[in-house]
């Protein structure tokens, strides 16, 4: 049994015999999964068990959390070394990349203000492509609850992002008395809003660069850039994308009345209000006046914003340019929905969004909104590629997302009277549309699987804030995820997709008859007319499809792809035979999800 906790976003994992598995077109090549054919063409690397051991000091990991991974494939985790139920708990955290498993900072390390680090929560980890990693702690003051900290690391120490105690970044008497979880991108430049109480308090929005220099963006009070005052700040991130441009929402205070702005800033510090409440907007539907901006807000790279509205609930999608409204009243499948949440914004300017129809059950889905109308991705109800049908959970909401769009989800398998017989990991590709990456019943690492599921995406906690979301899925398409075999054994393993082979026009890893047939049935056809053929997801035809689509497979039949980004560390075999079904839970309340299938 697999149980969650707030206090981690994460699972907690059993022992067994480490290896590297790979899978084509349904069939291990290496060893893996033997049941069924629905596991999606790659390969899979185990990054770590309960039972492994530190190895440094030798002690054994009791629970696992995380994970996240950059774009290099290596994976952030992080791991309690004691028993989760004697206090206090020592947690460590390490990396997983060619070198096999390093320590990075573990409970008892001094930070940059003297302070000792008490606790990794192992929730909000980022993961960034030169080797930095940043994670929430917790200090010990003495008080009733620990102090929350933010914590970057590089292997050679840690260094908090705010002083708890210190004074406002412009040297005003006062002192830090609160902040939020920070936002970071590929650069290492961190925004976070912050309260500071003194002779001169103050309320508002800073940035910390990689250098560790503090600066002002924002404060309350300050006059808003199309007239009044800007009030307070009603985000609990603020979004931050790779050039450094940030989005936030806060209030406005005109003769009193409090109206919701969304805020651009760019990296010069340049502050400009991009739409207020009360605004005529156009885009589906028509136009209309915009009502209260609400939820958590994504930025992808090209400085377009996603977010929603609250009495009416529509999704939007923001620049510098206007403001349009890409989902209104209805939903593919759902029909009317309530609850949007954004969770991303892709490279192409898709808002990525879950929702809820509270009109029976309520079913959940996930969604992309965007030039091209909207998609229904994932949803209850829907049928699944391997067979029953979706249920998504608490947790299966909460997709991951990366830039190119490709969104990975977890939900029970149902019957079609609604009984649970397994769980299901989904991948959505923007061209080859969803599909099954795993599920309970295969064979994997040596057993069965018994449970599966996804936390690459702060589960509940909070939801990605630009279009490098920092998650368990990559900008080329990895994905790091949890994994239970026999009931018993539980870890956390990568998934890797196969480079693009030409010919391979269906993507499933090999050239052979299903690509012939896909030239064949499409003989002459017009792609820029009459568009790619279904199911042709790989080295796409541009034209018509002719002798040279022909060529590819015929020159190229037989041919298999090698793994992409594979990583070919061995790793020590995992020690130690305890296997732990507790929750990772001192602060929080811990959830059980249960176990189902197997």
């Amino acid at each position: 049994m697999l149980f969650y906790s707030k206090a981690f976003g994460a699972r907690v994992y059993g022992r067994s015999t480490r290896g590297r598995w790979g899978v084509g077109v349904g069939v291990a090549l290496f060893g893996g999964l033997a049941h069924g054919g629905v596991a999606l063409p790659g390969t899979y690397d185990v990054v770590a068990r309960v039972g492994d051991l530190d190895p440094v000091t030798g002690e054994a990991f009791t629970l696992l959390a995380g994970p996240a991974m950059n774009n290099h494939g290596d994976v952030a985790f992080t791991a309690a070394l004691s028993d989760p139920n004697v206090q206090p708990l020592a947690t460590a955290m390490y990396r997983f990349d060619q070198a096999g498993v390093t320590p990075l900072i573990r409970s008892g390390d001094v930070l940059a203000n003297g302070e000792t680090l008490d606790f990794l929560y192992a929730f909000d980890t980022a993961y960034l492509d030169n080797g930095t990693v940043m994670t929430v702690g917790a200090i010990d003051t003495g008080g009733f609850i620990p102090v929350s900290v933010n914590v970057l690391t590089d292997g050679n120490g840690p260094a908090d992002l705010v002083l708890f105690g210190g004074s406002s970044p412009d040297g005003g008497d006062n002192e830090l008395a609160g902040a939020s979880f920070p936002a970071i991108n590929q650069a290492g430049t961190t925004p976070y809003g912050a309260v500071y109480f003194g002779n001169d308090p103050q309320v508002g929005v800073y940035r910390r660069d990689a250098g560790g220099t503090h600066d002002t963006l924002v404060l309350s009070g300050d006059p808003a850039p199309r007239g009044g005052v800007l009030g307070t700040y009603g985000n609990a991130k603020v979004a931050i994308n790779d050039p450094g441009q940030m989005a936030l929402r806060m209030r406005i205070n005109i003769d009193t009345d409090d109206t919701s702005t969304l805020v651009m800033i760019q990296p010069d510090g340049q502050l400009s209000e991009l739409v207020r409440e009360g605004d005529t907007v156009s885009g589906v539907g028509g136009s209309h006046t915009l009502d209260e901006i609400a939820g958590p807000l994504a930025i992808n790279n090209a400085g377009q914003i996603g977010f929603v509205t609250r009495g009416a609930e529509f999704v939007y999608r923001a620049d510098a340019n206007g403001v349009q409204r890409v989902a209104a009243g209805t939903l593919p499948v759902f029909g009317g929905y309530d609850f949007p949440e954004v969770r991303a914004v892709t490279a192409d300017g898709d808002v990525v969004f879950t929702a809820e129809d509270f009109g029976s059950g309520p079913p959940k889905g996930v969604f992309t909104a965007g030039d091209q109308g909207i998609t229904a991705v994932a949803y209850d109800g829907m049928a699944l590629p391997g067979g029953g049908f979706l249920r998504l959970g608490i947790l299966g909401t909460e997709p991951a997302v990366n830039a190119a769009g490709h969104i990975a989800v977890t939900g029970d398998i149902v019957d079609e009277s609604n009984n649970p017989t397994g769980r299901t990991l989904l991948y959505y590709d923007p061209l080859a549309g969803l599909q099954e990456l795993l599920r309970t019943g295969q064979g994997f690492d040596g057993g069965v699987l018994t449970d599966l599921d996804l936390n690459g995406n702060r589960q509940e906690l909070v939801p990605a804030v630009n279009d490098d979301n920092f998650g368990g899925l990559n900008d080329p398409g990895q994905l790091a995820f949890f994994y239970e075999i026999d009931g018993t054994t539980l870890g956390i393993a990568r998934w890797s997709p196969l480079a693009e082979l030409p010919g391979d026009y269906n993507g499933s890893g090999q050239v052979e008859q299903g690509d012939l047939d896909l030239v064949l049935q499409n003989w002459g056809r017009d792609t820029v007319a009459n568009g790619i053929p279904t199911g042709w997801t790989h080295d796409l035809p541009d034209g018509l499809i002719d002798q040279g689509e022909l060529d590819g497979v015929l020159l190229n039949w037989g041919d298999t792809a090698a793994p992409s980004l594979h990583n070919t560390a061995s790793v020590p075999e995992p020690a130690g035979a305890t296997v732990v079904l507790a929750a990772w839970g001192l602060f929080h309340k811990r959830r059980s999800v249960g176990r189902v299938g197997g």
